[in-house]
Parts: C-alpha cells; sequence; structure tokens
C-alpha cells in the first residue's frame, strides 16, 4: 500500500494513502500541498476542534470548499 506520513505528534496526525484518502486531518490545509486537490474521502478517528469551521447567524460553515467526502470513525 502506498502512504505517506505528513503529520504524526501530539499538535497533529495525517496520513495520505494513495494520494486520494486522509487518515486523520491534524494539519492546515496549507500543510496538504499537492494532496489537498486530489483528495477524495478524509477519515477522522477523533475531533479536538472545529477550526475549518466558523460560525454565522448560528450555522456552521465551512471556511474552505472541498471535493471530498468526511467520515467519523
Amino acid at each position: 500500500m502506498e502512504y505517506k506520513i505528513l503529520a504524526s505528534c501530539s499538535t497533529g496526525n495525517c496520513t495520505i494513502v494513495r494520494d486520494i484518502v486522509a487518515i486523520d486531518m491534524g494539519i492546515s490545509f496549507k500543510k496538504l500541498g499537492k494532496y489537498y486537490k486530489k483528495l477524495k474521502i478524509v477519515l477522522l478517528t477523533h475531533i479536538h476542534s472545529l477550526r475549518p469551521f466558523q460560525k454565522r447567524n448560528n450555522k456552521e460553515i465551512s471556511t474552505r470548499k472541498t471535493n471530498f467526502e468526511i467520515c467519523l470513525l
């Protein structure tokens, strides 16, 4: 299996599998670099905060447009 570990520490985890699957997303979109646009699915094992989300008028909205599915395991 082809995979790359982008981060594995107490500040965040992220592993990219075959350039299209991310396991955990504990890093910024900027650190995802070239993988961001190729991702098809993100598997989350846990959530520390909702940093990528903002609240406007009591509704949560994403601050970035994404082309991938997000699954909480």
